[in-house]
């Protein structure tokens, strides 16, 4: 097959060859090869025999620097791509419907990479046994940036062929899960370090996972948010109500697409780290972003039929929130102490409630021509669900002697233009 595709993505140059041939004893030997740009890279030999009530096997099979890549077309978006190739053997003999699998399976240089993410894993090159139809894990490691890996214990057992079964356990500490720079495309970058203590186990095809998973303190990442659906509104009159034309929940968004793994069930309680910081750019040259820092526990569930659901409080000690409006120039605000964003459900769709200020000073006008200088703080509120997601901006004076119905024409003025000299009868 000369330059195989699979769903217009190239494969390459593959061939597959069959020699079968029975004797008079009613014995059926079996040669089989497949190649890949001209190697082979995956072999079969071996032979039947039996009656059709009961048949045996006895056959070798053998890996030679199987290409993993060929994995990343079957892949969808490419979310995530292998490199690498495979190397092993078994031998599987004994009756047909119940066969004896023993051999060894190697990975040679394997990675990881999702790109999206920043993230790069490179697997263990030791030898993965496989004993009694029993594949052994033992201190299996996936490592990142840091000699300090992701370990796998515990084994699959395929003593039933149709029905393997896991029993594995998962341990990492202080692991760097992420440790990337910000590149174009990038949704994620920075550095996240976590602790894990999990179980998988049960049918390949019903898998259970129950554990926790520990966000230490030195996390420092940063999300990439594309859109950016915020309301703003002075609350004194209605002074100013204004709606980005970039407002996302009023027109159509393109499908992200997702991958859903069907009949997985996933329980994890999720720690953050008070000291934890994480990151949100809301424009592409960063100059509108939020920083938040703080801690909480939130618990996350996968369930068989692929819904996602999220609980728990996520509250800040500090942070803060620089966005510029449709017609008020970059601001920041210093997050309030006890902000928080909750989640009941829909991780999607947490509620937000987050208070920042920001003290403006400007210079007023006497009649006698001289002046004072006049200090506001500027409130912002973001508040409701992200769904709905507004932003109010409210304003108190510090100083008073100044006449309560021009609050309004000075902050909107102090806003758009700092330092503006403003006259006051």
């Amino acid at each position: 097959l000369k330059n195989l595709t699979y769903e217009k993505q190239l494969i390459g140059d593959m061939s597959l060859g069959l020699v079968w041939l029975p004797d008079d004893m009613g014995k059926h030997y079996v040669q089989s090869f497949l190649s890949y740009q001209g190697s082979e890279v995956l072999t079969a030999e071996g032979a039947f025999y039996g009656s059709e009530e009961k048949s045996y096997i006895d056959a070798k099979v053998e890996w030679e620097h199987f290409p993993l890549h060929i994995i990343n077309v079957f892949i969808p978006g490419g979310l995530a791509t292998f490199s690498g190739d495979m190397d092993g053997e078994c031998l599987i003999t004994g009756a047909s419907s119940q066969p004896s699998i023993n051999g060894k399976l190697m990975l040679d240089k394997v990675s990881i990479d999702a790109h999206q993410y920043g993230a790069h894993f490179n697997l263990d090159d030791r030898a993965v046994q496989i004993t009694n139809n029993r594949m052994v894990f033992d201190n299996f490691s996936i490592y990142t940036t840091r000699n300090n890996p992701f370990v796998i214990n515990g084994s699959i057992d395929f003593q039933e062929i149709s029905h393997p079964r896991a029993d594995l356990t998962l341990h990492a500490n202080n692991y760097t899960l992420l440790d990337a720079r910000r590149k174009h495309g990038s949704l994620l970058y920075g550095k996240v370090f976590v602790d894990v203590n999990s179980t998988i186990k049960g049918h390949l095809e019903s898998l259970v996972m129950r554990g926790n998973m520990n966000v230490r303190g030195n996390t420092d990442a940063t999300y990439v948010l594309a859109d950016s659906p915020l309301t703003i509104q002075d609350r004194l009159g209605d002074l100013v109500t204004f709606t980005p034309f970039a407002d996302t929940l009023s027109t159509g968004k393109e499908k992200t697409q997702t991958v859903l793994v069907k009949g997985l069930d996933v329980l994890m309680a999720v720690h953050i780290d008070q000291a934890a910081r994480l990151k949100t750019d809301l424009s592409a040259d960063r100059s509108s972003r939020i920083e938040l820092e703080g801690g909480g526990d939130l618990s996350f569930q996968y369930t068989p039929r692929g819904d996602m659901t999220l609980t728990g409080r996520y509250t800040l000690h500090s942070g803060l929130i620089k966005y510029a409006f449709s017609v008020i120039p970059l601001k920041e605000f210093t997050i309030k102490d006890g902000s928080y964003m909750e989640w009941t459900g829909n991780m999607t769709d947490p509620k937000l409630a987050f208070k920042a200020a920001e003290r403006v000073r400007t210079s007023v006008m006497r009649e006698d021509g001289s002046s004072r200088m006049v200090s506001f703080d500027v409130s912002m509120e973001i508040r409701n669900r992200l769904e709905h997601l507004e932003t109010v901006i409210e304003k108190s004076l510090c100083i008073s002697k100044i006449i309560i119905p021009l609050f309004s024409t000075v902050l909107i003025v102090i806003i758009i233009h700092p330092g503006t000299n403003i006259n006051l009868f």
